[in-house]
């Protein structure tokens, strides 16, 4: 190797170049790969709690090597980024560490930053996702919808499994009683519910584009009963919004005219609006969630009903938080930790920015929003262009951040993370005739 370097350096370091860029290509291959079966590896380790199998937290586990690979990926081309998100955790972990050298809680700091890894990921993800189409470009155009078609199997298949009567509901039943919704076999409800409006709309969004429209009312009748099936309101929710509303952004150029489309959109809209107010007390009866609903509306009022007692949660937090803490824990925060000393049976809001507020204060709220800004600014203004995936971006984008502020789960959702920084990345794959002459020339 010394003869060959002293013969010609030139082909030498060329060599050594070629060798590393395969290690960098084959690395993020692997990456890529390991990012498709997100939700799987989540779906079999409820599959193993559900039947009693102790195998611990692989999905947690699973994740966490990817993240890994993903930061030292960033690390070994981007190094001073990678710092900055290091900073980022130091500084957001400010007030969390407060409270732990004033209550002693280290089973609530790992938890704090636990939650905070979990907010971050979106935008690690992005940022990965955002330099390797740098680099190479034709990676992300076939491997970001390989990652969401592939997750969206898992989800489907677990909510098909829950429809048989396999796995965990969504809302566990009392006193004997059947519990309500189908889960398949994910854990967690709230954070199902978000990848189910992430990857559903998703294959709306291709469906769409890509096949005939009757083949996209059979998807649309697919997604609005699995909603109903999930039975959470995040889901039913989002899969109205998501039929309805993706067809309007793909008109691009069109979408502030009234056309043709709108008119076919809202028509339908409105009729399955209408049939659902006047036959809501039968619907809510199928899905047994109506008499959970009438006694909340009896007992509590309509913002309870909506927002799932949560009022009644920020209320007696903020009340605490405000009374007795000071300037100081208003701008870094004061972690679960300082919630647990509020002397009160909740931890959180499960309102995603009023729980980071208290835990990471306003600085940490101030960061996720130039964060998601930063994100959904990439899609927004391209939304009227070629690219193929802005207007599911910006569909999807809007109903999580409304999502987190009515259920709660999206920001610290550690099943969403990373296929949210994948939707995001999106924005950046190049229109279908520019990534076929991309191909080609890589071929050639």
């Amino acid at each position: 190797m010394i003869g060959s370097l002293k013969e010609s350096p030139e082909k030498f370091f060329a060599t050594l170049e070629k060798h590393d860029r395969l290690i960098s290509y084959n690395l993020n291959l692997l990456i890529l790969f390991g990012m498709c079966f997100l939700l799987w590896v989540d779906s079999l380790t409820g599959a193993m709690t559900f039947y009693g199998v102790g195998i611990g937290s692989v999905s947690v586990l699973y994740k966490l090597v990817i993240l890994m690979l993903v930061m030292a990926n960033i690390a070994s081309t981007k190094p001073k980024v990678i710092a900055a998100f290091l900073l980022v955790i130091i500084v957001l972990m400010i007030g969390p560490s407060q409270s732990l050298l004033t209550h002693g809680e280290t089973g609530f700091y790992f938890a704090d930053f636990a939650l905070l890894f979990k907010i971050i990921t979106p935008f690690i993800a992005f940022t990965y996702f955002y330099l390797l189409h740098k680099t190479y470009p034709e990676l992300t155009a076939t491997w970001l919808p390989r990652i969401l078609f592939v997750n969206f199997a898992a989800v489907f298949t677990n909510l098909t499994l829950g429809l048989l009567g396999f796995g965990f509901p969504s809302y566990s039943g009392v006193e004997g009683q059947p519990g309500i919704g189908v889960n398949g076999f994910y854990v967690a409800g709230n954070e199902l519910s978000a990848c189910f409006a992430l990857l559903f709309g998703f294959v709306l969004h291709y469906v769409w584009n890509h096949h005939s429209k009757k083949m996209y009312v059979v998807m649309a009748i697919i997604t609005f009963a699995f909603g109903t099936a999930i039975a959470t309101k995040t889901a039913m929710l989002a899969s109205l919004l998501l039929i309805f509303a993706l067809p309007l952004f793909n008109e691009r150029e069109n979408i502030f005219k009234f056309t043709r489309l709108k008119a076919l959109v809202f028509i339908p809209f409105f009729i399955i609006a209408s049939v659902l107010v006047i036959y809501i007390a039968n619907f809510l009866t199928a899905i047994g969630l109506y008499d959970k609903i009438t006694w909340v509306l009896q007992e509590k009022g309509l913002l309870t009903l909506i927002l799932s007692g949560r009022d009644i949660k920020s209320a007696i937090i903020f009340d605490h938080f405000f009374r007795h803490m000071d300037q100081l824990d208003y701008l870094w925060g004061i972690g679960s930790s300082g919630i647990k000393h509020f002397e009160y049976p909740y931890y959180s809001i499960e309102i995603d920015p009023f729980d980071v507020f208290v835990w990471f204060g306003a600085v940490g709220l101030t960061y996720i929003f130039i964060a998601l800004v930063t994100m959904n600014y990439v899609a927004f203004r391209q939304l009227r262009s070629r690219r193929p995936y802005p207007p599911l971006i910006v569909v999807v984008n809007v109903l999580l951040l409304v999502l987190s502020f009515v259920s709660g789960h999206i920001w610290t959702s550690g099943m969403l993370g990373i296929l949210w920084g994948a939707l995001n990345a999106m924005a950046f794959i190049a229109p279908m005739d520019q990534n076929r002459r991309l191909s080609r020339s890589i071929k050639s």
